[in-house]
């Protein structure tokens, strides 16, 4: 059987029959967005890549289950699982650093200083304020964004896995981008 060409609903019908290829084409089909959300609230690619089994760990489980309902697209429900899981563990790591106030390495590294590494560094300390910056959006606003530029997702996508409707998606996406101009302006983040 060729599972390619079946659409999501046919592929969890059969997943749920125990054709277990089924599922790994859905894998497939979202490996880059469910990643992309993940990575994006998390900054560390072994970390991201951990969530990112237990995402489909847990969404393969959550499909076998009785309690499965359908309730709209499996790609928005993916990656829904996939950044809530990121954010659970985004939020757990950033009380254990409130907690034991961790401290960088203090080692100084000595690096070549030619221009190419300096503008390395430069693009990593501005994706890093801007990571900074989204993350203290309003959660819906922020969910868009992330959801959006990281992931890949269309808007009508997002409002389903959301769960409101387009318009209300695209006026948080108008605040959310609003509200990063302001955000910058302030902190003096020029990209």
């Amino acid at each position: 059987m060729n599972f390619l060409c079946l659409s999501d609903t046919e592929l969890v019908r059969l997943y749920q029959q125990g054709h277990d290829a089924s599922f790994n084409v859905l894998i497939e089909r979202y490996k880059r967005a469910v990643f992309s959300a993940i990575y994006y609230v998390v900054n560390n690619r072994e970390v991201a890549e951990d969530l990112f089994q237990e995402t489909f760990i847990k969404a393969s489980s959550h499909l076998k289950s009785p309690n499965y309902k359908e309730m709209g697209k499996v790609s928005g429900w993916l990656v829904s699982i996939g950044r809530n899981m990121a954010l659970d563990y985004y939020r757990l790591s950033r009380r254990r650093a409130s907690l034991y106030e961790l401290k960088e390495n203090d080692q100084v590294q000595h690096y070549d200083s030619s221009a190419l590494i300096s503008n390395q560094m430069e693009q990593k300390e501005m994706s890093k304020t801007i990571r900074q910056l989204i993350l203290l959006l309003p959660e819906e606003q922020r969910e868009v964004l992330i959801l959006r530029h990281y992931a890949d997702m269309s808007f009508n996508d997002i409002a389903k896995s959301m769960n409101s409707n387009l318009n209300t998606t695209l006026g948080r996406m108008r605040y959310a981008i609003i509200n990063m101009r302001k955000m910058m302006e302030k902190n003096k983040v020029e990209v």
